[in-house]
């Protein structure tokens, strides 16, 4: 009895000290997107990717909202919009939340980058396809 409790514990430690662990890896990489270190950023969200549903709702939205502007601002629009609808529709779910300015980004961006037509494809911001 006693050495369940104990191992109880510890396990419960360990599943805490790795959300901890995660929550700060999400705010080096927030750091990285925001001193305009995209690649940086990129990389953290890539070694963040399996702990993500480990994270609160509200770090769950972040991850997808600043992996998306990363992505965008390497203009990989198909990762961007991939990150960044899931970023919407968590928050909505989940009742999570960006800030103000975040949110109207993230709307403003979603409405350039969403498909226009019946493609699948991203809206490529105007350029003409040279076939």
């Amino acid at each position: 009895m006693r050495r369940s409790h104990l191992f109880f514990g510890l396990f419960s430690l360990l599943v805490f000290a790795g959300c901890a662990s995660a929550s700060k890896e999400l705010r080096e990489a927030e750091k990285a997107y925001q001193g305009a270190h995209y690649e940086d950023a990129i990389t953290w969200f890539e070694a963040l990717e399996g702990d993500v549903p480990r994270l609160s709702a509200d770090e769950r939205v972040r991850y997808h909202y600043y992996r998306g502007m990363s992505a965008y601002r390497l203009s990989d629009r198909d990762e961007a919009l991939y990150h960044l609808s899931l970023a919407r529709e968590l928050a909505a779910h989940d009742r999570a939340s960006l800030d103000s300015a975040a949110e109207a980004e993230l709307k403003n961006l979603l409405e350039e980058l969403t498909p226009k037509d019946a493609s699948y494809r991203v809206d490529s911001g105007g350029e003409e396809s040279r076939e």
